[in-house]
């Protein structure tokens, strides 16, 4: 099976320099990485041609967007959506097809911060379990291709918690899998906002999007609370 990962990206110039040889290392011939880019101002285009790898230009900044964009043009059986600054295990195409053989056409990893402070090692803890709650994109997603047409992608309507709406819609028409092993993602969210902030804010994000409210709304709230990595839409 061929695997296409799709990243969807607003400038990463410098996680992409470390991760698409990284990746590429890990990947089979046939396999594709495709890098969704909304109109970033940095080097992140030239990052990805001399990596030799498909770049898509999404004329809007939304995940959602980015993702279906980049899921129209792969060729692969299996899609992996993946953050710009999370890194996968080694083995991550193995440890897909693994999970697809067992019969699960959709799942994601454990994520552990790069980070050794104690307090973040326990949100990392929570996310071995399979629950709603501790999932997110962070993690990745590994989605076969005829699971993710069958839910016509991700929703553009969620601005924000775009990959809970994708999980909980999928989650009702196939088992889910969380891989062994985990997935490394950047604390840098943490850098500049408190512990007790971010977990508050993403808190008050899952019961905003459980209630139904206006995913607008969600992303005011979060804008409001935190002050942005540069990566979140």
């Amino acid at each position: 099976m061929k695997l296409s990962v799709i990243i969807p990206v607003y400038q990463e110039e410098k996680n992409l320099r470390i991760l698409l040889p990284y990746l590429r290392k890990h990947l089979d011939i046939g396999d594709e990485i495709l890098v969704v880019d909304a109109k970033s101002q940095d080097q992140s285009k030239k990052t990805v041609l001399s990596q030799n790898e498909i770049w898509i230009s999404c004329d809007e900044r939304c995940r959602a967007l980015q993702m279906n964009l980049g899921a129209s043009f792969a060729k692969g059986d299996v899609y992996y959506f993946l953050h710009a600054d999370a890194f996968p295990p080694s083995q991550f195409k193995k440890d897909i097809l693994d999970g697809i053989k067992e019969g699960f056409p959709i799942g994601s990893y454990p994520f552990q911060f790069d980070s050794e402070k104690w307090y973040l090692k326990i949100n990392s803890f929570f996310t071995r379990f399979n629950y709603l709650f501790f999932r997110g994109g962070d993690q990745s997603i590994y989605v076969t291709r005829s699971i993710f047409q069958k839910l016509a992608g991700f929703n553009p309507y969620y601005c924000i918690m775009e990959d809970f709406d994708f999980l909980r819609r999928a989650r009702k028409i196939a088992p889910f899998k969380v891989m062994k092993g985990r997935i490394w993602v950047s604390a840098r969210k943490y850098d500049n906002n408190s512990y007790w902030k971010v977990n508050l804010a993403n808190f008050k994000a899952v019961w905003m999007f459980k209630k139904g409210i206006d995913p607008a709304k969600i992303k005011k709230m979060y804008a409001q609370m935190l002050i942005q990595d540069i990566d979140r839409y």
